[in-house]
């Protein structure tokens, strides 16, 4: 299986690696919402995560688009999810599990979707918040990700 490694944000990145938003950054901090029950909160620290891992507010000429989600779990119990667009239609990965699950047309339909139904991990998602796309520029490589990662 290709990925096998990989959780939804490894995948988005096109690493074959299961970490977490903020892993990359200077201080190799990786999100932790427990205990946050605030939708908007998550969506702010996991989106100033990805960014501190180098991912993009706006388009440059060699990124690719990420697009990000907080859902909701039973127990009001919150959790990011990753797709990553690719020639011409988006993907995704459920934990570091689950296949790879391609030929999306829309990742915000597509999510909306996997409300009440179980992740690979048996959990019920109840609820979605799309937090916006934020693109991955070309550097670092999947290899240099991992070097940072090991280190």
């Amino acid at each position: 299986m290709p990925f096998e490694n990989a959780n939804c944000y490894g995948y988005a990145w096109n690493v074959n690696y299961n970490f977490a938003p903020g892993s990359l950054s200077q201080a190799h901090e990786s999100v932790d919402l427990e205990g946050i029950t605030d939708v908007n909160e998550a969506a702010r620290i996991v989106m100033e995560a990805c960014q501190a891992d180098g991912l993009l507010s706006q388009q440059n000429a060699t990124a690719y688009q990420i697009a990000v989600f907080i859902n909701t779990y039973e127990g009001e119990r919150l959790d990011y999810h990753f797709y990553r667009h690719g020639p011409s239609k988006w993907s995704h990965k459920m934990s570091n599990t689950g296949a790879v699950e391609d030929g999306i047309d829309d990742p915000v339909a597509h999510n909306l979707g996997l409300i009440n139904t179980k992740d690979t991990n048996d959990d019920l998602i109840i609820g979605q918040h799309s937090c916006g796309t934020l693109y991955r520029p070309e550097t670092p490589t999947p290899d240099k990700i991992i070097e940072i990662l090991e280190d």
